[in-house]
């Protein structure tokens, strides 16, 4: 699911044909404003019409190990 190192996700889920579109990247606490972040985050789930089950899924893997 993730297209490089960097923790950015975009193109396909070799276990399906979802096709999704804007890079998100992990959450990093030392770093990042949370409010900017989980807006990003919304609109990312929003225009790829992600299911309720599958974005906490990615909610939680987002959030990465300081999480």
């Amino acid at each position: 699911m993730f297209a490089s190192d960097s923790g950015d996700i975009r193109g396909s889920n070799r276990n399906s044909n979802i096709e999704l579109t804007g890079p998100i990247s992990e959450f990093n606490f030392k770093d990042d404003d949370f409010g900017v972040w989980i807006e990003r985050f919304e609109l990312f789930v929003l225009f790829n019409e992600i299911n309720a089950h599958k974005k906490k899924l990615m909610y939680l893997t987002f959030l990465s190990n300081d999480g």
